[in-house]
């Protein structure tokens, strides 16, 4: 077959398309479906169907079962009170999930762990204390007292103060993590 113009620039473009698919599936990224961590994503994301894990930032972007982005999850962990009466200060390890819609927005929380003292606990969730976390700018995510959108509950203070401290230092920080 004789090379002629056009048929030099059909190869051309051809050879482009081919180097093209190439690199995309090279950068592809797979999307996870493990149902154990897919159970615990969906206490922040109800309609997570499947997540992409970035291990540089420890944050997992979030997609529906169409395979459409619909936010961020991260854990973290922080220091809290627990105990009672003279004990009361001794530091407390606490596990957040942390759903982020966008940059600015939480979108909600699940505390995966903590050893805060169950009557306070148990005062947070009887006054639906996190239920103030859905939807909320991450810039209002501090107490009422300290300018924010979070009221705190009388008798759980410290617990309240522990969750919001928590929660606002983790959004902050990985928010400027996502492109």
């Amino acid at each position: 077959m004789k090379i002629t113009p056009g048929n030099k620039s059909t190869s051309i473009i051809l050879f482009m398309i081919i180097i093209l698919v190439f690199f995309i599936s090279c950068s592809t990224m797979i999307l996870e479906n493990n149902q154990e961590e897919l159970e615990l994503i969906k206490n922040v994301f109800y309609e997570a169907g499947y997540y992409y894990y970035n291990t540089e930032t420890d944050i997992y972007t979030i997609y529906d079962i169409n395979k459409k982005q619909i936010g961020y999850v991260f854990l973290v962990e922080g220091m809290s009170y627990s105990g009672t009466g003279l004990f009361s200060k001794l530091p407390a390890p606490m596990t957040i999930l942390i759903g982020l819609a966008d940059k600015n927005t939480i979108k909600n929380i699940y505390v995966v762990n903590h050893d805060e003292d169950i009557i306070f606990w148990n005062i947070l969730i009887e006054k639906d204390y996190f239920e103030q976390f859905v939807n909320l700018k991450i810039k209002d995510a501090a107490l009422r007292s300290e300018g924010g959108q979070i009221d705190s509950v009388t008798g759980a203070t410290l617990s309240a103060m522990s969750v919001v401290d928590i929660v606002r230092e983790a959004a902050l920080e990985k928010a400027k993590k996502i492109k």
